[in-house]
């Protein structure tokens, strides 16, 4: 398993999802992540960097948050974009999203589960077990 942490402190939000996987391919030698994981401020369009991410990267398996303050093992501000790639030849990936957690975060959970049933039948595939 591979992985390689990135930030960017570029304003324009396309140009920083660019700039990060860019930054992610390179450390992979060229080849496409499996998953990012980002963290971005608030400040960004978030439709503009996760585009941009996702093609740079090679891949549509993104998840994070905003935040307010973003940082790695080396770097922390505000207002920037931290991104991890992981690339893994043991591991599987997969997104979700639970919806209105803070009205019914019962069945938000639920939405995740839902959508994550089928990964895998053993529990080192399944991403979270009730």
């Amino acid at each position: 398993t591979q992985t390689h942490i990135a930030i960017t402190q570029v304003a324009d939000s396309f140009q920083a999802g660019r700039e990060l996987g860019q930054s992610i391919r390179e450390a992979f030698s060229g080849a496409a992540a499996d998953a990012v994981v980002v963290f971005a401020s608030a400040r960004h369009d978030y439709d503009a960097l996760l585009r941009a991410l996702a093609e740079a990267a090679g891949t549509q398996v993104i998840g994070g948050a905003s935040s307010a303050g973003e940082f790695t093992d080396r770097q922390r501000g505000e207002g920037q974009i931290s991104a991890l790639g992981i690339r893994s030849a043991d591991m599987q990936f997969s997104v979700a999203v639970g919806e209105n957690v803070s009205g019914d975060h019962h069945g938000a959970a639920a939405q995740v589960v839902g959508a994550l049933r089928g990964m895998g039948n053993s529990p080192s595939h399944t991403a979270a077990r009730w």
